[in-house]
This record gives C-alpha cells, sequence and structure tokens, in this order.
C-alpha cells in the first residue's frame, strides 16, 4: 500500500457537482443535480421531502422533550422507525425515470406517518407545556395533510 502514492502521484485538486450516479450532464445543464431524488417540478417529491422534513422535526422533539421512561422509549421506538424510513426508494420510484411504483411510495410514507406517531405519542408522555403540545400537534396535522395529498397523486398517476 506504501507504493500507491508512487503510482498514483498527486493531481490537480477537483471539486465534484452536486450529482449522484445517475446525474446526466443535461440534467446538471437543467439545474437538475438529483433527478431521480429531488426533481424541481416533481410534486410528489417536493410533497415527500416536506413530510419528511415534519417528521424529522416531530422525532427532534420528541428527544428532546421525552424525559420520563415511557416518553423515552416511545423516542426510541420513534427513531428506529424513522432510521427505517430513510431511504431513498419513495423518492426514487417517485422520480418516474424510468419505472414508477406507487406501492413503494406508499410504503416509504407509510414508514414516516409511523415514526411520527410514535414520536407526538412521546411528547404527548412528555411534560411539555400543553402550549407546546398544541403546537407540535399542529405538525402532525400539516404532515397528515401532506401525506392525503401524496396518496391523491399515487391514486390519480
Amino acid at each position: 500500500i506504501s507504493q500507491l502514492l508512487e503510482r498514483f502521484p498527486a493531481g490537480p485538486v477537483v471539486e465534484p457537482h452536486p450529482s449522484s450516479w445517475s446525474t446526466s450532464a443535461d440534467d446538471l445543464k437543467a439545474g437538475d443535480p438529483y433527478p431521480l431524488w429531488s426533481a424541481p417540478g416533481n410534486r410528489l417529491h417536493a410533497l415527500l421531502w416536506e413530510h419528511l422534513e415534519l417528521v424529522v422535526e416531530l422525532t427532534n422533539a420528541a428527544q428532546a422533550l421525552a424525559v420520563k421512561q415511557e416518553g423515552r422509549l416511545l423516542y426510541k421506538e420513534a427513531r428506529a422507525t424513522l432510521d427505517e424510513a430513510l431511504h431513498s426508494d419513495q423518492f426514487w420510484w417517485a422520480s418516474r425515470r424510468p419505472m414508477w411504483n406507487a406501492d413503494m411510495v406508499h410504503r416509504g410514507i407509510m414508514l414516516q406517518q409511523g415514526a411520527l406517531v410514535l414520536a407526538f405519542n412521546a411528547i404527548e408522555a412528555s411534560d411539555a407545556p400543553a402550549a407546546r403540545k398544541r403546537e407540535l400537534y399542529h405538525k402532525v396535522v400539516l404532515a397528515r395533510g401532506l401525506r392525503a395529498q401524496i396518496e391523491d397523486l399515487l391514486l390519480t398517476k
């Protein structure tokens, strides 16, 4: 291994473009570095990311607020479910490049929803002030609305 530097001398420093294995030169020209996961103009991608951001926010709030045993257990379960939900399949299948599978997108959103329910249960079990719980519950309602929009798109595509 010590000979590697001799065999492959240092070259110029190269800054990679934001992109993935699937990004084409045309994608980069169009300002779309992640077309399979976050394509501009893909309404389904936008809704999925917005929903996921809310789930992450609620899970983080559960972690901060859950100090009692019951809440800690619920938070840990929420976090484990969120970890499972953090996969790219739902976004990839929503890209329609080249294929589409509504069931795979739906499975992803349901994993996210499961994490959200557990996270809010942990928040409810906390000693947080009622106003804080109400504020976080409004985010649950928003997430439910986003899930409904996603499911509507899955039914009409």
